[in-house]
């Protein structure tokens, strides 16, 4: 996707390919005897909408179910990016985008899935 991912369901929304591409990729690579992995960035992500002061941290997860459909509440309330309503950052800043909460039971049951829905190919 990108160091700054945006809708993690939409997998046909890369620049790089599409799902069934990827599907074929990681398929070819198991032929060949080479296991496929996954580099993935959870700490923060780009927003599909920006809100009223023109910041990007309306999330839209890219399913019809609302899952990864993040707003405020899921972003730290110190991010220097934007004010959220989450809790207190428990790491470092990165400029240009929000800091997801990570503390938040809803983030880590959403990304876990989405983790685990990632396995495609398997």
């Amino acid at each position: 996707m990108r160091y700054l991912p945006g809708r993690l369901n939409d997998v046909n929304a890369s620049k790089y390919g599409n799902e069934e591409q990827l599907k074929s990729l990681i398929k070819a690579l198991n032929n060949k005897g080479i296991q496929a992995i996954a580099d993935i960035v959870l700490n923060h992500r780009i927003g599909e909408k920006q809100d009223g002061s023109g910041k990007y941290y309306i999330f839209e997860g890219g399913t019809p179910y609302k899952c990864l459909d993040w707003g405020p509440s899921l972003i730290f309330k110190d991010d220097d990016y934007c004010v959220g309503n989450g809790n207190l950052d428990t790491g470092g800043p990165i400029t240009g985008s929000p800091d997801i909460d990570h503390v938040n039971p809803v983030v880590q049951q959403e990304l876990s899935d989405w983790m685990n829905w990632m396995k495609i190919g398997v």
